[in-house]
């Protein structure tokens, strides 16, 4: 138990260091992609799980539903708070969501999922929370990313981690594991981040910017930087067991001391 505290400590103090300095987010147009992804009914209550710097939260606060925002640091607090005084925002355990069952129903996670200690206990935890049909709309990322590949293949490094605790895999992998946490998998968006040209005022690199935008239009799903999967919450759900014999590959990217997966 003392292990698992210390871990998680680790875990969350790693988050506020990042908050505190560069922080984590996306421009508004993908969180507006995302809610026309979700497309959420009049009066339906969308939860936001690790929400980062409540960049869904603000893109929702123009439409009629309830939103709710789940985060691991204080900064976060802190940031969503500054963008919205009133917005429902906690600090919390995704392992162990402070909400009754069956009461959401959408929820997002957004490029967060393989950041997590304790994945599949999250997946659990969604699950429950989940009304029967509820939406999940997750997005992972690609262990076959083209980007990453060409830069191998024209001699540098590819993307290096940043984050505490990494994980990689493919997109099959991925769709089986919430197949087998009690997800019905309806569509797969492929997405590539694009790199801005303009930023703050100051232009950005053009080369890094056509690069970004070429594989954006060309790269086919099983390539793509990151997969967005739309799924429903199906019944009957398997246990976690059945999901852990399904994560066959390791955590390749967790820092020394990170929780594997084994």
């Amino acid at each position: 138990m003392g292990q698992e505290t210390s871990e998680a400590a680790q875990h969350q103090a790693s988050y506020e260091r990042i908050y505190q300095t560069t922080g984590l987010h996306d421009d508004a147009r993908f969180y507006e992609w995302v809610l026309r992804l979700i497309k959420p009914r009049v009066g339906s209550r969308l939860l936001d799980v690790a929400c980062g710097e409540g960049g869904l939260l603000v893109a929702a606060s123009r439409l009629p539903v309830r939103v709710y925002s789940v985060g691991i640091s204080y900064h976060t607090l802190l940031k969503v708070r500054a963008k919205d005084s009133t917005a429902d925002v906690i600090i919390g355990n995704t392992q162990q969501l402070p909400f009754p069952s069956q009461s959401f129903d959408s929820v997002t996670c957004l490029g967060s999922l393989e950041n997590f200690t304790e994945p599949l206990h999250a997946l659990d935890e969604i699950w429950r929370i989940l009304k029967p049909g509820g939406v999940l709309c997750i997005m992972l990322p690609n262990k076959f990313w083209l980007g990453d590949a060409l830069q191998v293949l024209f001699g540098k490094e590819e993307q290096q981690p940043f984050q505490r605790v990494e994980r990689m895999a493919t997109v099959g992998q991925w769709r089986r594991l919430l197949q087998l946490q009690g997800f019905s998998v309806q569509r797969m968006i492929g997405y590539v981040k694009c790199s801005p040209l303009i930023k703050e005022g100051k232009l950005r690199s053009v080369r890094k910017f056509l690069r970004s935008q070429m594989l954006s239009m060309l790269c086919p799903v099983s390539l793509a930087w990151s997969v967005m999967y739309l799924c429903q919450r199906s019944s009957p759900r398997q246990s976690s067991q059945s999901g852990a014999a399904a994560w066959i590959w390791r955590a390749e990217w967790a820092r020394p001391g990170s929780a594997s997966l084994s």
